[in-house]
This record gives C-alpha cells, sequence and structure tokens, in this order.
C-alpha cells in the first residue's frame, strides 16, 4: 500500500481557548492543545514537522494512520474534554510534496471551519451549571468551593500547574518555557500571573490589551513548495529534501518568533522598574513571597504566531518591539528578512476576552491588508490598534464607523460611507533618533512623536486633551473649534498637524501608551544584562 500524509490540527482553537475571562483557563487551554499536537508523533509514523498549531506525519500506509490517530485522539478526548481535534490525509502517489499540499490545503481545512460532529454526552445539567462554561457541572472544585464541568475542571488544574512549574524553573530543557524562566523570570525575579488583576494594572486603570503579532510572507515560503509551475518543482520530488525544506521553513519561522518574543519580554521586564517608579505601573507582589507578578502573560505560539495579554500600557509599546525583533531575528534564523503585522485591542477587563482575541485578529488582518495595498513586497511592518471603553458586538469596521463620525480627511481613499477619523494601520519605520523630524500621518514615529509632544506640552491638561478628543470624534467643525479655543490659550497642535484629526491617534491613545525607548537609563547595562540570561 502507498505511504500517506496526515496533517492534524485543532478546531475552533479560538473558541477552546477564549471560552470565559479567566486568565489561568485560557493559559490551560493553550497548554493542552500545544501538547496534544506535539504528541501525535508518539503513536507512530514519521514526524515531517511540528509547528504552527499542527503536525505533519507520514505513515507507511492509511490502515497504520488511522488506527494511530485514532488512538491519538481517543487518549486526548479523555485527557481534555471537549478538545476538538483535526486531521486531514492524502495519499502519497507521485511524490511526498503533493500529498503533502493536498492534505494542508484542501482535506484539513475542510473540517477545521466545520462544525463540531454529534452532542455531549452523559450529563444532563438539570440541577447546576458550571459557572465558565455553561455546560453540567460534573466535578467539585476545591481551590474554587464550587462545581464545574469537566472542560473548566481540566483547564483550571491545567493552568495552574504549568504555571508553577515554569515560575519554579521545572519546564523542559532547551524549550521556550526554559528560555522564559532563564530570560525574564528569573533574570528580574518575576512571577507569571495567573489573574488578570495581577498584570500590573494602574491603579484605578481598569483595561487590558490583547496583541496577536503575524509574521509576513509565511505563505510566499510555503508558495515555493506549493507552486507546480516553479523551477524549484521538479526538485522537490525529491521526498528527503522536501521533507528536509519543510522543516527549516517551519523550525525557521517557530525559531524567529519564539527569539523575537523573549526579546520582547526581555524589554518588559528591564523597563518595568522606570514603568514603577513614574508611576505608570502599579507593582503587584505574590503574596508571601515579596516576587512581583510580570505585567505581561504569553498565551500562545504558534509558527510564527504569537498572542498575548497584558497591561493596556503595554500593548502598543510590546507589539511594536515584537515586530522589529522578529525582523532581525527572521534573517538570522531563516535567513530571509520578514516583517510582521500587529493587531492590538485594548478593553475593559471584563470585556469578554473571546470577543477581545477576535479583534484583535481582524486588527493584525486589517495592518496586513494595508501592507498588501501598499505594496506586498513593501519591507515594512504595520500595526492596527483600537481602543474599547464599553461593549461592543460589532465586527471592526462596523465599530469605527460607529465610533468615529468625524469628517473624512480627503487624502485619504477610503468608501464613502465609512469616516475617516484615525491613521491607522500604522506603517512601522524605524525609531525616530531625537530631534529629527517625525514622518509621514500614517507612520508608527508620526504617532509617538505627536503622543509626546502631547505629553510633553500639554501633560498637566489632561481635561483639554479629553475634551478635543471628544469634540474631533463628533464632528470636523467642533474638533476645529475647540482646537482654535485652546490655541488661544496657548495649548498649540503639534507643529505638522494642521487639524486635529491628523493627531487624533495620539490623543486616543494618551492614557493607554507607554513609550518603549525612554525608560532604560543604560542601554548599555540593560543589553549585557539580557546577554548574560542568554
Amino acid at each position: 500500500m502507498s505511504k500517506v500524509v496526515v496533517v492534524a490540527g485543532v478546531q475552533s482553537r479560538q473558541h477552546y481557548m477564549t471560552v470565559n475571562n479567566r486568565l489561568r483557563q485560557s493559559v490551560g487551554a493553550s497548554r493542552l492543545m500545544e501538547l496534544a499536537i506535539g504528541d501525535l508523533k508518539r503513536f507512530g509514523g514519521l514526524e515531517l514537522y511540528t509547528g504552527g498549531g499542527n503536525a505533519a506525519i507520514v505513515y507507511d500506509d492509511e490502515d497504520e494512520a488511522r488506527k494511530c490517530v485514532r488512538k491519538w485522539s481517543r487518549e486526548w478526548l479523555e485527557r481534555a474534554p471537549d478538545i476538538r481535534l483535526v486531521a486531514g490525509m492524502a495519499t502519497v502517489d507521485k511524490c511526498l510534496r503533493d500529498a503533502w499540499v493536498i492534505a494542508r490545503r484542501q482535506r484539513l481545512p475542510e473540517y477545521e471551519e466545520g462544525g463540531a460532529y454529534g452532542c455531549e454526552l452523559g450529563y444532563l445539567p438539570l440541577t447546576l451549571n458550571c459557572p465558565d462554561t455553561g455546560r453540567a457541572a460534573q466535578v467539585y472544585n476545591r481551590d474554587r468551593r464550587r462545581w464545574l464541568s469537566a472542560e473548566a475542571s481540566i483547564k483550571d488544574d491545567t493552568g495552574r500547574s504549568f504555571n508553577d512549574d515554569l515560575n519554579n524553573g521545572r519546564v523542559e530543557p532547551g524549550s521556550l518555557e526554559e528560555k522564559l524562566y532563564l530570560r525574564v523570570l528569573q533574570r528580574d525575579q518575576f512571577q507569571f500571573a495567573l489573574d488578570l488583576e495581577h498584570l500590573g494594572l494602574q491603579l484605578g486603570a481598569r483595561h487590558i490589551a490583547i496583541v496577536h503579532c503575524d509574521g509576513n510572507d509565511m505563505r510566499t515560503l510555503f508558495g515555493e513548495l506549493d507552486d507546480e509551475s516553479g523551477p524549484q518543482y521538479p526538485v522537490y520530488e525529491d521526498d528527503e529534501l522536501f521533507a528536509g525544506r519543510v522543516r527549516e521553513i517551519s523550525e525557521g519561522a517557530r525559531d524567529a518568533s519564539q527569539e523575537a518574543l523573549l526579546q520582547t519580554f526581555e524589554g518588559i521586564g528591564g523597563r518595568t522598574q522606570g514603568w514603577i517608579d513614574a508611576d505608570k505601573l502599579e507593582r503587584i507582589e505574590q503574596p508571601g513571597t515579596g516576587i512581583p507578578f510580570f505585567p505581561a502573560r504569553l498565551l500562545v505560539t504558534s509558527g510564527d504566531d504569537a498572542n498575548w495579554i497584558c497591561a493596556a500600557r503595554l500593548g502598543l509599546g510590546s507589539a511594536v518591539e515584537y515586530c522589529r525583533n522578529f525582523e532581525r531575528t527572521s534573517l538570522r534564523y531563516g535567513g530571509m528578512r520578514r516583517t510582521a503585522c500587529a493587531g492590538v485591542v485594548i478593553v475593559p477587563a471584563g470585556f469578554p476576552y473571546r470577543r477581545a482575541y477576535e479583534l484583535a485578529s481582524e486588527l493584525c488582518a486589517s495592518a496586513k491588508a494595508a501592507r498588501k495595498n501598499v505594496a506586498e513586497w513593501l519591507p515594512y511592518s504595520f500595526i492596527d490598534f483600537h481602543v474599547i471603553t464599553e461593549g461592543s458586538s460589532s465586527d471592526l469596521k462596523e465599530i469605527r464607523r460607529l465610533a468615529y463620525r468625524g469628517h473624512v480627511i480627503p487624502s485619504r481613499k477610503l468608501e464613502p460611507e465609512v469616516p475617516h477619523l484615525h491613521n491607522r494601520p500604522l506603517r512601522i519605520d524605524p525609531a525616530v533618533p531625537p530631534g529629527a523630524p517625525p514622518g509621514s500621518h500614517e507612520t508608527w514615529s508620526a504617532f509617538h512623536a505627536h503622543w509626546q509632544y502631547f505629553q510633553k506640552y500639554w501633560g498637566r491638561a489632561r481635561s483639554r486633551v479629553k475634551r478635543l478628543l471628544e469634540e474631533t470624534a463628533a464632528s470636523y467643525d467642533r474638533g476645529k473649534e475647540c482646537a482654535d479655543l485652546f490655541l488661544s490659550q496657548d495649548y498649540k497642535l503639534p507643529p505638522d498637524c494642521r487639524k486635529p484629526e491628523e493627531c487624533f491617534d495620539a490623543l486616543e491613545l494618551y492614557d493607554f501608551y507607554l513609550p518603549w525607548d525612554t525608560l532604560v537609563v543604560n542601554n548599555e547595562e540593560e543589553d549585557a544584562h539580557a546577554a548574560a540570561a542568554r
């Protein structure tokens, strides 16, 4: 019989991880999915790669493949109730490459995008519902002193035990977790938190940031393996050569993303003391230890994707820093300078996390679309972000249509029915050196310069900033009248802004941003400190 390729993944990953607003359950769900995908190779077959949320395994025949996948899925359904494992399979007829393309691009998406089969078995919520999932309460949780569903209880336990192991360095040697422990937690004496209120929220501030980052050009890299017309295609008819190239691409993307993330978290750790001294973050210590909680928590790393949750004021800066780090690390690990795009949504701490995660993904997609509209080959990263101060159930386009009712800026080509008040997405250009003029109105450096201007010259007039923001959002005329009024009181707009719409982003993010590059007193000492931990 012919060999077969199986590409496996998890259906409804986002739903499984974000079913409620409990951080420890999101951490537990993420860990369970990671372990489940990585565990497939234990049941037989030859591993092609594991990464990007998928695993690809080559089996000698279809019977072996079905037997191994059946054992794998059954064991994990018992270990992690309600996890939905899916697999796409294709027979190797001509070459391994053709079967892999069919399994990855055709068979697997059919199951990943479909609904769940059947219904929940064994329990009916006749007396008590689980407060986390809405399912039948089946297990009594002694820590929380309440009945939970099996799914919620296992996520709780997994999140807590994994976090304890990570905080104490009981992790697999050489893993991302070990590097996080050595380079972030041990280096600066932190503990990762399992509750949102421990993320270093400033006293009185109840907003958090959800960050979603995704490397660009991954499809281009894998596209060279998909394109039958390319000059390299005959080469990949050699199964061993093809398998080696797939592993190389997958491992390079994973290593570049993980190193960029580690460098970003190192930056947060190195700057936290300065932020606390500046009264920008609150120092929250783990009870009984005196060790502060780290103000960010990694949730997902999948291929060249990364997702984390943090104090609201750290969201934008950490996302931009990740993109810049990724540009450097992709060249180091993949031999090709790649860029990344980021989406950051800032929401109240009680905002439904599933919806926040969806919005962060939509914002990242918006940044990718902006990059493609300019020029897909443009060697820059892009970022899009949004602040939500109250509940919202619409998609990103509708949210912005309802929230931003200002006058359309004529220089932008947008749909007439969508008022343009903000300048996002922004191109992440190199940081502006001291004294240099800001760039165009659609770059990160321009936003950064505008924000610094308001902090410096309007810093003691926060109420004026808020009023100008509200009036500008209301209408073009009201924004202009308010700006003219403040100008008569010697509160000027930034030098390169003729009207408040051109600095609207800085006004809106006045309370939700911390500059990344102004709080480390001695960068050489910080670099040496980080290098020692590496």
